[in-house]
């Protein structure tokens, strides 16, 4: 009897051995799950989401201003050549974008692109970042260089097409804000592509509205024959500088009584009276310019035109007519000051040649 009393007790203490291991296995078990889930929690999945999510940039290579035309100009050589070219950006986004203009003369590399040779610098300091143009609008060829170097060469649509992808609006539309063109100052809320919308500058001269900004794509230095003679032309953002001088352009009040008066003359004898100017009468809009107190005579206009697959300004006079066609360089000037293009007899070219000589563009 005690035997089998010692069995019972062996196998409830068998099937109680058994039965805690039992329960402390799906303990272990259950513990496993909840520590494990975590880890699965952890593993992140939208890391990934942002960067699909991510929309192209919406930079349009059409109607930029002048600074924003610098802006992706150098947020592209950044990009796509680095180097130099990243250090500019960099030292820029942290002061401003200072670009200015410089003569070829000064460089014996730089022989791509048309007029100026661009720097491209943070404020107040150095840089070794160039690049020259050629055209206007959206086809107008930017040459990238890191000193006399040349790096390449793309189109202001290739460009914002390239940081559209890359999503470099606001990096763009950021460093525009900081951006001064030759002496334009850096202004966040001024648009330079609306030239009535451009407030600074603005002097004690009698009507003065300020100054007036003249479009990115007509800056730089021109050639053209007056005559025989090859004279040059350069248009900075608020000045344009000829053979008589240099000239502020600036914007006159509406409500301002332009009579002429010996001290005001004296006083305005460099500054312009300049306007955006509609040519009623032909496709040759452009901006008009005048004398300060000027009592009579017709308007100056640079109206920019494109001739021979060339980005031109035809310079006329609303009274006297055709004066000359400017190029980018004084090469081109002279291949083309014998070649007449049909379309400006409309503004009296030519008026004295025979038809036999006119050519189309």
């Amino acid at each position: 009897m005690k035997l089998m009393k010692t069995r019972k007790i062996l196998t409830i203490l068998s099937v109680g051995v058994l039965g805690a291991t039992l329960t402390a296995c799906q303990n272990t078990n259950k513990k496993t799950k909840v520590t494990s889930a975590p880890k699965t929690s952890k593993i992140s999945v939208k890391k990934n989401i942002p960067h699909k999510s991510n929309k192209p940039g919406n930079l349009s290579p059409n109607g930029l201003t002048a600074r924003q035309n610098a802006s992706v100009i150098t947020v592209y050589g950044s990009e796509k050549y680095g180097k130099d070219w990243t250090k500019t950006l960099k030292k820029a986004e942290e002061s401003n974008l200072d670009i200015s203009f410089h003569s070829r003369d000064d460089f014996s590399g730089i022989d791509k692109g048309e007029g100026y040779v661009y720097q491209v610098a943070p404020k107040g300091k150095s840089s070794d970042t160039y690049y020259t143009l050629d055209g206007n609008g959206s086809s107008q060829d930017i040459y990238f260089y890191q000193g006399n170097h040349y790096l390449g060469s793309a189109t202001i649509k290739d460009i914002v097409t390239y940081l559209n992808k890359l999503n470099r609006d606001d990096v763009v539309n950021k460093l525009a804000g900081r951006a001064k063109i030759g002496n334009q100052e850096a202004d966040s809320g001024t648009d330079d592509s609306d030239s009535s919308s451009h407030k600074n500058g603005k002097s004690n001269i009698p009507g003065d509205a300020g100054e007036f900004t003249m479009p990115s794509n007509m800056q730089g230095t021109w050639y053209g024959y007056y005559g025989d003679s090859l004279e040059e032309i350069t248009i900075g953002a608020h000045t344009l500088k000829n053979e008589g001088g240099t000239y502020q352009l600036h914007k006159q009040s509406k409500d301002y009584d332009a009579k002429y008066s010996e001290s005001v003359f004296k006083q305005t004898e460099h500054i312009l009276r300049t306007v955006s100017y509609k040519n009623p009468n032909y496709d040759f809009d452009g901006i008009g310019t005048q004398g300060w107190v000027q009592p009579t005579g017709g308007t100056d206009v640079y109206a920019p035109h494109t001739e021979a697959g060339q980005a031109v300004i035809v310079n006329y006079n609303t009274s006297g007519g055709f004066r000359s066609l400017l190029w980018k360089s004084p090469e081109l000037a002279k291949k083309n000051k014998n070649t007449h293009f049909s379309d400006l007899k409309q503004l009296g070219a030519y008026i004295n040649d025979s038809d036999d000589d006119d050519s189309d563009d």
